[in-house]
């Protein structure tokens, strides 16, 4: 990696830099509870689009969306009814993604031309301060070449994948699920909201169990949520592929 892509640890003062590097539109690796991750300004088009571009991601891959604090959520998305703010204030912050419908007009790229957004809020000692100090959505993805699977990110690998193409990395040593290696679900877990009952996407760091408790009629087959969500981001695609003015209307 050349010596041009400064590193800071955050065991010391980082938040003042990272916060400048980010609202002049650059990319931030950080860590979090899981994984070490890349990260910009969510609402900054050209930012989004060098996170694909850096992981080499497909445009039908969504980002997710880190949010300071849970009093934000209902200005970016629509909260369904059945969805309590006790339940919210219950499972955030915390290393689970929430997908909801969007009403804030994020670039099309970040969502991938889709109506849903997963928001997150973070309870990572060092990501969590970043997002509330930057005060704004920031766009999060793992920070690794993309097509690895849901692969552990360490900041070695993150560094060996992409360092050379971000703006600042930030050092916080091992993340907390480093410690386990045993974990075989050192992601964050994803649960979808937009389809009349909750659904689990994706098992991860936050216990099925825990969900439940808020959430009992969770629906926890992800092979058929998987195959559902693969036929509505081809319907996205070939509408936009077979319509240039709602390709234009997202420019």
């Amino acid at each position: 990696m050349p010596d041009t892509t400064p590193i800071l640890s955050t065991s010391g003062p980082f938040l003042e830099r990272a916060v400048q590097v980010l609202s002049e539109g650059g990319l931030v690796i950080t860590p979090s509870v899981t994984n070490y991750i890349l990260v910009c300004d969510a609402t900054n088009r050209d930012a989004v689009r060098r996170v694909f571009d850096v992981k080499k991601r497909r445009q039908t891959g969504p980002l997710s969306v880190a949010l300071p604090d849970t009093s934000d959520i209902g200005q970016y998305v629509h909260i369904p009814d059945w969805v309590s703010q006790y339940a919210l204030d219950s499972l955030f912050p915390g290393e689970i993604a929430m997908i909801f419908r969007h009403k804030y007009p994020f670039p099309r790229e970040l969502v991938s031309g889709l109506p849903t957004l997963a928001i997150t809020i973070s309870s990572d000692r060092n990501f969590g301060p970043l997002v509330k100090e930057y005060g704004k959505p920031l766009a999060g993805t793992s920070a690794n070449i993309s097509g690895q699977g849901n692969i552990f990110v360490s900041l070695d690998k993150a560094m060996e994948d992409i360092g050379d193409k971000v703006d600042l990395i930030l050092d916080g040593g091992p993340t907390v699920a480093q410690a386990f290696a045993e974990h075989t679900d050192r992601v964050n877990t994803l649960v979808d909201f937009t389809q009349g009952e909750p659904w689990l996407v994706r098992k991860g760091w936050v216990p099925v169990e825990k969900i439940q408790q808020f959430f009992p009629n969770l629906n926890l087959d992800t092979d058929a949520y998987s195959a559902g969500f693969e036929e509505r981001v081809n319907s996205v695609v070939t509408a936009v592929n077979d319509s240039p003015a709602m390709l234009q209307t997202h420019e």
